[in-house]
């Protein structure tokens, strides 16, 4: 049996300038969260109901794009991810079939890219808006048009598994806790 977890602690980055995407009522949110779970609990294994869940959780946070990479390598200077899943509101915010995301290998070898990996091995949920993201993830901002971003380390028996990650690219958001 694994145990899943979506953890608590959490990162901010400074607040983005200028109108916000307004973020979903939080109660909606969990019990959207509550029955996108059920797409998961499918006869066949998680991986059949996971579009689906994706689906539940973009819509329910007026996501332009949900998203799920899966962690396939770790070293002590190295880690790389395939992008496995994705739910886009309209097609052309879909980044899935790119092929830079196809095991796609992040060096660590920057103060910066060291402390976002450390986070992810914490387990950190962590925020970015387009205006304030650091030199690491600039360049994926600037290519995909990403205005705001949340992403959740997955972690399986305390080990990190992968990301699922929200993408607003048509406004910028402040996603808090409310």
């Amino acid at each position: 049996c694994s145990v899943v977890s979506i953890p608590m602690s959490e990162h901010w980055s400074t607040p983005c300038n200028g109108p916000l995407k307004p973020n979903p009522d939080s109660s909606g949110l969990f019990l959207a969260v509550s029955r996108a779970a059920g797409y998961l609990n499918h006869d066949r294994g998680w991986r059949h109901g996971i579009e689906s869940f994706l689906a539940a959780l973009g819509r329910a946070t007026s996501s332009n794009r949900a998203w799920m990479f899966e962690v396939v390598d770790q070293g002590p200077d190295h880690y790389t991810t395939k992008f496995v899943y994705e739910w886009a509101s309209s097609p052309e915010y879909s980044e899935i079939n790119k092929p830079r995301y196809d095991h796609h290998r992040v060096n660590i070898n920057t103060d910066d890219r060291r402390a976002f990996y450390e986070s992810r091995l914490n387990g950190d949920v962590l925020r970015h808006h387009r205006n304030s993201v650091g030199a690491f993830l600039r360049l994926e901002f600037e290519l995909q048009n990403i205005q705001s971003m949340l992403t959740i380390p997955i972690m399986v028996d305390g080990t990190w598994w992968g990301i699922l990650g929200f993408d607003d690219c048509d406004a910028p958001r402040d996603y808090s806790d409310s």
